[in-house]
Parts: C-alpha cells; structure tokens; sequence
C-alpha cells in the first residue's frame, strides 16, 4: 500500500504547483501548457488511484443513499456541460483548455466521485506524516523568503506560492502529539504562525480565521491527549500567556494590518461584498434555479448597476447552490456532516478526529471561501471524507497509531 499512498500525495504537490503555474503564469511567463498537462495527471492519477484501491464507503444505510443520489446528481451535472459546453464568458477558450485550465470549472466536481469510492487506510496516513513533515521545512522556508522580501496585498502569486509545499500542514499540526520528533510540531507550529501573519497582511479574512480555528483544535488537542507529558502541558499554557502579552504589547501595529482595517464586522462584510450577494439573490429568484442550478458551465450576475456576469462568487454555499442548486449543496453537506460526526464521535483514533476536525473547519469556512477547486485543499476534503468513512480505519487504537508512527512496527495493521 506503501507506493498506492504516494500517488495521492503526488497529487497533492501537483495541485499545489498547478495553483503556483496559475496565478503565476503572467509574473514568469510559465506556457500554458504546463499547467494543462499538470492538471491531466492529477485527473489520470485519481482514476488509477481508485482503480487500484477501490473502496466502499460505509456511511450508514440511510446515508448510503444520500452519497449515492449525490455522486448520480454530480455525473448528470457533469453530462450536461460536456454536452452543451458554449460558454459566453469564454469565447476564446476550447472546452478542454476550460477544463484543464481552469481552477473552479469542471474538475473539481469530478474529485468526490472518485475519491469516495478509494480507500484511504492508515498507511497512507503514516506516510503522509511522513512526507508532509520532511516538506513543511521547504515550506516554511518559502513563507520566510515571501515574509522579507516584500508582501504585496493583492499578489495571488505570492499567496499560492507558500502553499506550494504545503502537503497537509493542517493536519501535522493537529496529529503532531503523536509523534515522538518533536520538530515535526515545532514547524508545523511556525508554517502555520508565519501564515497567519502573512494571511492577516494579505487580508485574507476567511482564510485568517479558518487558519486560527486549525490553532485552537491543535491547542485543545495538545491539551487533552495522554502524549504529552506535564511539562509539555505547562509549555503551552506559558506559550500561550507570552502570545496574548505580546498581541496587547503591539496592538497598535497588529490593528494597523490590512486584515484589520478591512474589519470583521458585519458591516465591513457588507461593505465588501454585500452588492455582490445583494446581486446574487437578485438573479438567482426561481425556484427551478434553486433546485436545480444553473449547472457547472452557469453564470451569475455581480453587479446590479452593470449587469455584469461572472462563473464565480466568494462563498462556497453560493456557489454550490447556483452551480448544484439545492440538489447538489443538500447532499454535499449532510455527506460532510455525517463525515465529521463519524470520524469524530465513533472514531478510536486521534487521525479520524484531526479529519472530522478539519471537514467541520472546512464547513464553517465556506460562508466566504472553500469552494471546489483544483486545489490540494480540496481533494484533501475527499481524502478526509472518505477516511471518516472507513470503519477499518476508525477502529485502530491510538497506541497502535502511535507504535506505527514512532517504530515502524504494528504492520500487520497496514492495509495491502
């Protein structure tokens, strides 16, 4: 299972490189080609990946067929733009350019079709500790060289480029008590500040607060796990009193970030994107619409005054609706829902709670990010979903976890 593993892990790092090529195609002048064969093989890999390791997911009776309805809707959503792919938005484009192109069209919705229906054991998980902690250190290299050499706010080259090693810093950090290396936590921990800081810079607000919810799972993690000796307990809450003494030490200097000034109030949300929803609403007003959608290839208008039209709007439950309709986002949140109450509440095992922790993350966020793209973030949504729903792999103790982890024994628990 060990090579299986590896493919999703390589998909994750093509995603990443995919999003960097992308938004960096205009700064470095990357042919468009490049970022078309990358997504080509990431498509390619899930489909051998789930030929290779089939599974069948086990969400319960009547859930079952809430994934079935959802996978069968997902495919008709799919038919339906491959059958009448016109786009107006898109005129210069061909179909496949769309499609391998570009981040939020069509691949991405192929993503949970596949993955579902792959098996996820421990043993991929070991070994994406494994290499998700010898790649944080490139990573948190690559944020210190963004961090001094200049942070520009609407740079999206920039924002992608720290995420280029970033093979699951979230979830190392939430599992890093169970391992013995302690600088596998410590980067883990200083990957995530640096990012918050330069998320705060950039004015990401939604990516700001997914990123401190990731800090206050891992903290109440830490806190509660029977990995972590007295003194490791007592560290945290000194950590802890230093952080809250230096935020009121340089307030005026934390207040003055652009993440700040653009507010988290209501009003500074309606500020900045109240029109659009106000826009939203006002095109989306059938119900057929809301039923069914406007399909993958829809549109939207952004703008009352201008009628101006987009493929795209900042909420992942918008756009699920408008994308699905209801049809689409129902089924897609109670497949989340009841992922995260398995791996969290019926699971044995700290790795299935770090997943359940993070779909709930994942929920909580769409109301102004997390929507489907082609994203490493996204198909870890997947993985995640699908390891929740492995009752193989929420039976596993922690100590059997832990053993694996730190000695390379207990392989008689690897899946083969």
């Amino acid at each position: 299972m060990r090579n299986k593993s590896t493919i999703i892990i390589l998909c994750f790092f093509l995603l990443n490189l995919f999003s960097w090529i992308f938004w960096g195609e205009s700064v470095y002048g990357f042919p468009s080609a490049i970022k078309y064969l990358i997504s080509f093989t990431v498509l390619c890999l899930l489909i051998y990946y789930r030929i290779i390791a089939p599974f069948k997911s086990d969400p319960g009776n009547i859930f079952r067929g809430i994934l079935t309805f959802f996978v069968i809707w997902s495919i008709i959503l799919l038919g339906a733009v491959i059958i009448n792919p016109q786009s107006e938005l898109w005129p210069t484009l061909s179909f496949p350019q769309r499609v391998f192109g570009q981040p939020n069209f069509l691949l991405p919705y192929v993503f949970p079709i596949f993955l579902l229906y792959s098996k996820f054991s421990i043993d991929f998980f070991i070994n994406l500790i494994k290499y998700a902690s010898i790649f944080i250190f490139i990573a948190v290299l690559v944020e210190i060289y963004t961090l001094f050499s200049g942070v520009s706010i609407a740079d999206k080259e920039q924002q992608s480029r720290v995420l280029l090693f970033d093979l699951g810093s979230s979830f190392l950090l939430l599992i890093s008590h169970l391992a013995r290396k302690k600088y596998i936590f410590h980067t883990a921990l200083l990957y995530m500040l640096l990012r918050i800081i330069l998320l705060a810079q950039w004015g990401r607000r939604a990516m700001f607060l997914d990123a401190m919810l990731v800090m206050a799972a891992m903290i109440i993690a830490r806190l509660r796990t029977v990995y972590l000796t007295f003194n490791d307990r007592m560290k945290i809450y000194f950590s802890g009193f230093i952080l809250a003494f230096l935020f009121l030490s340089v307030s005026q200097i934390v207040s003055s970030t652009y993440i700040f000034q653009r507010g988290f109030t209501k009003e500074a949300q309606e500020e900045t994107r109240g029109f659009v929803y106000e826009a939203f609403f006002r095109d989306l007003d059938t119900a057929p619409e809301y039923i069914f959608g406007r399909g993958i290839g829809g549109t939207i208008v952004r703008d009352v005054d201008t009628g101006r039209i987009v493929d795209f709007v900042e909420s992942g439950f918008l756009i699920l609706l408008f994308k699905g309709g209801l049809l689409y986002l129902i089924p897609f949140l109670i497949i989340l829902i009841r992922a995260f109450f398995l791996g969290f509440f019926k699971s044995k095992n700290y790795i299935t709670k770090a997943l359940a922790i993070l779909i709930l993350i994942y929920i909580i966020s769409m109301y102004g990010w997390n929507w489907p793209d082609l994203s490493a973030r996204y198909l870890f949504l997947w993985v995640s979903v699908s390891g929740c729903y492995n009752s193989d792999l929420r039976s596993i103790s922690n100590e059997d976890i832990y053993q694996l982890i730190n000695t390379e024994r207990g392989k008689s628990l690897r899946s083969t």
